[in-house]
């Protein structure tokens, strides 16, 4: 073989490598660490937990120990009333080829509290296509995938009731108006899963409450080890359940968590990720 022919080779190998490391964008983290030692809830959980009312319908607080280092919010949303509004991203077909930055979504759809949602997969040649289900207003835009669980919220006369599945069964989110797709399960019937992968990293997960009527949102950072190292499967279980989650799920995590509380970036890092998946809240009037 020629100098060449080896170059050529060389170069056709590093393009299949570059393709294969750009082809799943999903922020998953499942690497596993024998020399991991999970927090215990007294170290990552604050003597007493306060929340701060932004209205009636909404609370949240921090948790900030810089000896850890460990950062997160919380929030917990009423779903029992008639002016709360779920706003979604895509909202159509003609949303899924998009993908938009976490700021433009809150934006767009008047959102004061927005999450990221579903994982995704994404090639150098194509745009963000979502990974399992999500369902709006009726629609379903992007299909289930089994192994993974869903949140789902049943629309009520005065609000919505929510639920977290642990698969994303397409006969069982038939009967939801809206089904949002993340990862696994972490908290069911209260008690916390264990998972044989271990790391830290950010997070975002939700959970509700046994009425169905709460719905409570972490959001972990993570992409600044100095600042906070983030957290695990299990170890995020442990702070849903205590705020008052009996069953709870991840979302995409790593940098495509993202929490916007009124329209502004509630971490302590900016964020420059396009995502094609959203989940968002307002408190309006329905008939406005």
């Amino acid at each position: 073989m020629n100098r060449n022919s080896v170059k050529i080779t060389r170069l056709k190998h590093s393009f299949i490598f570059l393709f294969v490391s750009l082809s799943f964008f999903s922020c998953t983290t499942t690497q596993s660490d024998s020399t991991f030692t999970q927090y215990d809830e007294s170290s990552i959980l604050p003597a007493k937990i306060t929340w701060q009312n932004v209205n009636d319908n909404l609370g949240y607080f921090s948790f900030i120990d810089e000896s850890i280092p460990l950062i997160y919010h919380c929030i917990k949303v009423n779903l029992g009333t008639p002016d709360l509004t779920i706003k979604t991203f895509p909202s159509s077909e003609k949303d899924l080829t998009k993908s938009l930055f976490p700021k433009e979504f809150a934006k767009k759809t008047d959102s004061f509290i927005s999450i990221n949602t579903s994982p995704f997969k994404k090639t150098i040649f194509s745009s963000a296509e979502i990974v399992g289900i999500h369902k709006t207003d009726n629609t379903i835009l992007s299909k289930p995938v089994n192994r993974y669980s869903a949140l789902v919220f049943f629309k009520e006369p005065n609000g919505y009731r929510a639920e977290i599945l642990e698969n994303q069964i397409e006969k069982k989110i038939d009967e939801f108006d809206y089904a949002f797709g993340g990862f696994f399960s972490i908290l069911n019937d209260g008690n916390i899963k264990q998972f044989s992968y271990k790391s830290r990293n950010s997070r975002t997960a939700v959970g509700v409450d046994k009425e169905g009527k709460t719905l409570f949102i972490l959001v972990v950072e993570g992409e600044n080890k100095r600042k906070s190292t983030g957290l695990s499967y299990p170890e995020s279980a442990i702070i849903l359940k205590k705020i008052g989650a009996v069953n709870a799920m991840q979302m995409d995590g790593g940098n495509s968590s993202s929490l916007y509380v009124n329209k502004k970036n509630f971490l302590s890092y900016k964020k420059f990720t396009r995502q094609p998946a959203f989940l968002g809240f307002s408190f309006c009037n329905r008939d406005e």
